[in-house]
């Protein structure tokens, strides 16, 4: 049995590959199957055949506790990649929260430096004259507020610059986190197709050696269902624009 280790991850780690390891290591070992597990499965089934197969129908359903108990470890398989994939994205969702907010207050601040830029501009000269500032050459004053003005104007801009280049880097980080949350969703999705390809190839082992060809009794394995989620497009794990935070900024 396998010893089953707890650990705890930060936002840092949730990024692809590096959480790969930490995440999907027990279930993203490569699903074989093997003669041995073949032979144990239709024993199984050869044990569970049932017997007054005079009176049954030419076509069965398997329908066991073998089976059940199959189904539940599938089961569980699933479920346990599921909710590792949810702490995953959530983190992510987590530090796409701040960003957005951060993108926001940049939009905002942009803005206001763009309106404080448009109205130094538009305001004459003469209007920005000080206390005294009256009696003085009217050249040298015109002069020294134009200096003070291109001062103004070329620190906005370059506050203008900056804030735009954080914006940027901002919406290039969320960019990255909603790839990477889709392609934490492509993994678990491929995954659980995976194991529900194997453990039907199992099922269906095991249902063949429940048959009894020589008395006509044919038995198939029931379907395993796929979630819906599983079966959505690939990156989404069953999200739309209805739930946007899950995958979209």
């Amino acid at each position: 049995m396998k010893k089953k280790t707890s650990v705890a991850i930060s936002a840092d780690q949730a990024h692809i590959p590096d959480a790969l390891p930490v995440f999907l290591l027990v279930p993203d070992e490569p699903l074989r199957y093997g003669w041995w597990t073949r032979t144990r499965d239709h024993w199984a089934g050869r044990q569970d055949r049932l017997r007054g197969t005079e009176h049954m129908e030419p076509l069965q359903t398997a329908s066991s506790a073998w089976l059940q108990r199959l189904f539940a470890e599938c089961g569980n398989a699933v479920a346990q990649g599921r909710s590792r994939t949810d702490a995953l994205v959530a983190l992510l969702d987590k530090e796409q929260a701040a960003l957005a907010a951060e993108e926001r207050v940049a939009a905002d601040h942009i803005g206001q430096l763009a309106s404080d830029l448009a109205e130094l501009q538009g305001s004459p000269l003469r209007e920005s004259l000080g206390a005294g500032e009256g009696f003085s050459d009217d050249d040298e004053v015109l002069r020294r507020k134009a200096l003070e003005r291109q001062t103004a104007l070329a620190q906005l801009r370059t506050a203008q610059t900056q804030a735009a280049e954080r914006r940027r880097t901002v919406l290039q980080q969320i960019d990255v986190i909603v790839t990477q949350k889709r392609s934490h969703w492509s993994v678990l999705q491929e995954r659980t197709r995976q194991l529900l390809e194997h453990y039907q190839r199992r099922a269906s082992t095991y249902a063949r050696g429940m048959s009894r060809p020589s008395r006509g009794i044919t038995f198939l394995a029931p379907v395993l269902p796929m979630p819906d989620w599983a079966a959505a497009e690939l990156g989404t794990g069953g999200y739309t624009a209805a739930t946007p935070t899950q995958l979209t900024h």
